[in-house]
């Protein structure tokens, strides 16, 4: 920049700052603390520190009493205050179980696009492991926002698809047991049979950026409702077929599981005449922490209201998580 402009750039500002003294007054009225705080804050605070004060003044007086009362009068008073006790910290008791507990350990932690390939679920879960080991990657559905994460890689053949609370509202369903995911997936219509078998499969492994303990696969757990027909499904593990099975008829969302025997590889094959509603496959390990992550693309949390409360229950009655994080941010604000 030229010197000539340089010295008009400086003089604009010199002036700016000149007209700003002439507007502004001298003396600023800004307002009192009092004027910001609600009056009845301010009443409810000073009733405390004078309920506080007389209680410590009947202490101060009673103490010389209380040297002298008989024993039974101290029991007495132990056992009041025991009952009028607050019940203790859930985070804490959460803490506890993370230090002394020698089974599983599940977070599920809920969020946002924010929390879409797993940027925060897996640093917490590979921090967490570092004390108290685990297994795996934890839940995941067929579709998913992001299929390569930190963590894993999921394909799926192409008639899966994934339905959620607006395709309840929007009538594709009819009903919104929508279990942990919010969502679920299908790949045949609600209601639909098919007079031919109808196959799909699914394929999970390790991503690229994987540690060691989220690419060891230990134990798969499939939450699903079969509510028509049966369905067959085998489970393949490096290749190897590890269970063959038939998924039971049930209106309640039941829990199929296996062994993985540590394999890197794993393919699920569905056949049947009709589809179940998968609620979530899990890659874990018995003992150890389980870090879920679940992310819900454009959501505010507002999903946990409008979903079917008795399937979500039974959801989390078959997973017994530890700690629900909930992980929302602008969603909320539009």
């Amino acid at each position: 920049m030229r010197p000539f402009r340089s010295f008009l750039l400086l003089l604009i500002v010199l002036i700016c700052f000149a007209g700003l003294s002439y507007i502004l007054p001298w003396e600023l009225n800004l307002p009192t603390a009092e004027s910001l705080i609600p009056e009845k804050l301010i009443r409810n605070v000073n009733s405390s520190d004078k309920s506080e004060k007389a209680a410590e003044e009947i202490n101060e007086a009673d103490t010389s009493e209380a040297l002298i009362l008989p024993r039974t009068a101290v029991i007495a008073d132990t056992a009041s205050s025991a009952e009028t006790s607050s019940p203790p910290d859930p985070m804490q008791v959460f803490l506890d179980s993370l230090q002394y507990s020698e089974g599983q350990i599940r977070i599920l932690y809920y969020g946002d696009s924010q929390i879409e390939y797993d940027r925060v679920t897996s640093y917490l879960r590979r921090s967490l492991r570092k004390d108290r080991g685990g297994t795996g990657p934890g839940l995941l559905l067929p579709v998913m926002p992001v299929t390569y994460t930190k963590s894993f890689y999921v394909r799926a053949s192409s008639n899966w698809r994934r339905f959620n609370y607006l395709s309840f509202k929007n009538g594709e369903i009819k009903h919104n047991d929508l279990g942990p995911f919010m969502a679920y997936c299908r790949y045949l219509p609600e209601g639909q049979v098919s007079p031919e078998k109808v196959k799909s499969w699914i394929r999970i492994t390790p991503s690229s950026f994987s540690d060691n303990s989220e690419s060891k696969y230990e134990n798969l757990r499939i939450l699903y409702r079969n509510a028509l027909k049966d369905v067959k499904i085998e489970v393949r593990s490096g290749g190897d077929a590890v269970i063959s099975e038939t998924l039971k008829i049930s209106n309640k969302i039941t829990e199929f599981s296996c062994p993985l025997a540590g394999s890197k590889n794993i393919l699920i094959d569905f056949s049947g005449d009709t589809s179940p509603d998968i609620y979530g496959i899990s890659i874990e390990g018995k003992n150890g922490v389980v870090v879920d992550n679940i992310p819900q693309r454009g959501s505010a949390g507002l999903e946990f209201t409008m979903v079917n409360q008795e399937n979500l229950r039974d959801s989390y009655a078959l997973l017994k998580p530890d700690l629900v994080v909930l992980h929302y941010g602008l969603n909320l604000a539009t």
